[in-house]
């Protein structure tokens, strides 16, 4: 197993420099960037729909975290969320889950094509082998998205506060 890892982390290396030294034109199909910006941006169109869900749900979890005996519902938190503040307080954090976007589903799929055209240079791509290098390749783009999931959430959370209680952030550097 070394001595395949060590030759696919060398393949990698050198397809980084040179991208035909490992695989003709035909065998590459996609160039990378283009499944690294088809990602980001489905990502990134999906999540603007997602977004008032997850700005619901952060704020449930953390009201019961805060409140053992309190539930709360979706339709009671989005019905309040409307009434008070408006509609466009459920895409409070929009700007912070939309730059984790451009980072984790980005890199997690171009990390996997990646890793997938270096592997096929050697060894035949099957489920197994696909699944082990696509849990690698989300493992390193939610390392590298950590630092936005943090701010998205407090940014997502914020609105929940009291007005006395907010912090009001500017942008996602600022609750970074």
């Amino acid at each position: 197993f070394s001595t395949a890892f060590r030759r696919v982390v060398f393949d990698l290396c050198c397809s980084w420099s040179n991208p035909d030294s490992t695989m003709s034109a035909q065998q590459a199909g996609l160039p990378v960037w283009v499944s690294v910006s088809t990602g980001g941006l489905g990502g990134i169109f999906g999540w603007i729909w997602v977004h008032p869900m997850y700005t619901c749900s952060v704020q449930i979890n953390l009201a019961s975290l805060q409140n053992p005996g309190k539930k709360l519902s979706l339709p009671s938190l989005v019905t309040k969320a409307w009434n008070e503040e408006g509609v466009l307080s459920l895409y409070s954090g929009l700007p912070a889950g939309i730059l984790r976007q451009v980072f984790y589903a980005s890199s997690r799929l171009g990390f996997f094509q990646i890793f997938k055209d270096a592997w096929a240079t050697h060894y035949e791509i099957d489920f197994t082998s696909r699944m082990c290098l696509a849990s690698v390749a989300g493992g390193l783009a939610a390392y590298i998205a950590c630092p936005c999931e943090v701010s998205l959430v407090r940014m997502s959370n914020d609105a929940a506060l009291p007005m006395a209680a907010r912090r009001n952030y500017k942008g996602i550097m600022d609750c970074a």
